[in-house]
């Protein structure tokens, strides 16, 4: 059945299922501290050229809030990215500095992200980096890649989670068509987990026709940078 777990602190009021991008001052964005190369802001011009700023808009999803979205997934979805040698993984796409790749792999989770701008993906590669030296068997499940989402190979992937708030229409329907794809097809494989900040990929479904239904599992309200009551989407890929 359908689960929609609250937060115990939450308010009645809403505050916007697609996620405004109003951020609360200390999450700084796409500001450069100077450390990076011309190269790297060169390709990140590039990639917002071609996307719209918009896309590129930067939140934070806090630790407690994304755990709090790992207690309502499916523990048997979860088990099969545990540990180094887990078959399959957690993957972010849109994965910024890593910090959820972090999160998850803190509890133990096989956990990938893919970012396309070479800039946050630098930041994330040097938290991996510092990681590294501070607890290695946590940072030995992260693997951080660089590189366009909508190209990604699914094949392994239990549960993805889309950092989507700020795509536009038309490359959220990108990457909604190619994961309902037939896994033979490069679509993600059976029963596989979609976690969404809105219920867009239900709308995208309502009127696209796809070999893959989306059943939505859970719905769960978390605190993140831009809004105090974000409903964050949990669907599974039905055959």
């Amino acid at each position: 059945g359908l689960d929609d777990v609250d937060d115990d602190n939450d308010d009645d009021g809403d505050g916007g299922d697609h996620g405004e991008k109003e951020d609360d001052g200390d999450h700084g964005g796409k500001e450069d501290d100077g450390d990076h190369s011309e190269e790297e802001e060169d390709d990140d011009e590039e990639e917002e050229q071609q996307h719209g700023d918009e896309a590129f808009a930067y939140g934070r999803t806090p630790a407690h809030s994304f755990f709090r979205v790992l207690s309502a997934l499916p523990a048997s979805a979860l088990a099969r990215c545990r540990g180094c040698t887990a078959p399959e993984v957690m993957c972010v796409f849109g994965s910024s500095m890593g910090w959820m790749v972090f999160y998850a792999a803190s509890q133990g989770l096989r956990a990938r992200g893919i970012e396309i701008l070479p800039s946050l993906h630098s930041e994330a590669l040097n938290a991996l980096q510092t990681a590294r030296k501070l607890d290695h068997e946590t940072a030995a499940l992260c693997d951080l890649q660089l590189g366009d989402m909508r190209a990604a190979a699914l094949a392994d992937i239990a549960v993805l989670v889309l950092a989507s708030q700020c795509w536009p229409e038309s490359l959220r329907n990108q990457v909604y068509a190619g994961v309902t794809q037939l896994p033979t097809d490069g679509g993600l494989p059976a029963g596989a987990l979609l976690v969404d900040y809105g219920d867009w990929p239900a709308q995208w479904a309502a009127t696209h026709a796809t070999a893959r239904r989306l059943e939505l599992v859970s719905v769960v309200v978390v605190p993140v940078s831009w809004n105090e009551r974000q409903r964050m989407h949990v669907f599974q890929l039905v055959d």
